[in-house]
């Protein structure tokens, strides 16, 4: 299960880091964010409805949104909390994460 589950968890995150992000403004991020903020925001927008569509394939239709839309939530916090210290690391983290989630997704569903 844990298998199926780590490429929505991993795509959840790079979807709310890109979303946090762009909602901060672009004069208010550092260097950094404002350099990935492009890639972050476009692959977070993909990645948004891959993580749907790996719920909904491997848990069904109501458990597998139920767990995406539980999951966006958490990570949105947990974003929200280092976007509120660390910005750039955000943007890092959220890259890093579609990076293995894509992997993942294309590993197990392709």
């Amino acid at each position: 299960m844990i298998d199926t589950i780590l490429p929505v968890l991993l795509l959840n995150f790079g979807s709310v880091s890109g979303t946090i992000v762009r909602q901060a403004g672009y004069a208010e991020i550092s260097v950094v964010s404002q350099k990935l903020s492009v890639p972050l925001i476009v692959g977070g927008v993909i990645a948004g409805f891959v993580a749907i569509y790996c719920a909904v394939v491997t848990e069904g239709w109501l458990a597998g949104l139920v767990i995406w839309l539980v999951s966006g939530l958490v990570l949105a916090a947990v974003a929200k909390a280092v976007r509120a210290r660390m910005d750039g690391i955000l943007s890092i983290l959220g890259v890093l994460s579609l990076i293995s989630g894509f992997y993942l997704f294309f590993v197990r569903f392709l």
